[in-house]
């Protein structure tokens, strides 16, 4: 697997099994192993056979800048003072609502005249 193919796998948000039987080289059932071990430590997703890419980066204390192209930097952006958004003063307008009747089955419209 080539590194171009890993920052692919790992610019995703998720993990499948599939993703982790390329990243490890190992048969489906053992990788499908290995999502349910990852997800008995951390399950950020809650969606069966899948993990969140950093509760795989947890599980095996990877680091990350290993899977990310070029160099990582988180900047803060600081605008000048008097550029600063000031919040609205507005009131939000009120939202016209309207009555949907409720449609009711047949079965339901039975078991409330058995009641």
């Amino acid at each position: 697997m080539t590194l171009e193919e890993r920052q692919e796998i790992f610019a995703k948000d998720f993990l499948t099994i599939k993703d982790i039987e390329l990243l490890l080289g190992v048969s489906y059932s053992t990788a499908g192993d290995i999502v349910r071990t990852i997800r008995r430590k951390s399950d950020r997703l809650g969606i069966q056979g899948m993990i969140h890419v950093q509760d795989y980066i947890d599980y095996f204390k990877l680091d990350i800048t290993r899977y990310v192209p070029g160099k990582v930097a988180v900047v803060k952006a600081d605008l000048p003072k008097e550029e600063k958004v000031e919040p609205s003063k507005e009131l939000p307008k009120p939202v016209k609502k309207e009555t949907v009747p409720l449609i009711r089955s047949s079965q339901y419209e039975k078991m409330r005249a058995c009641t």
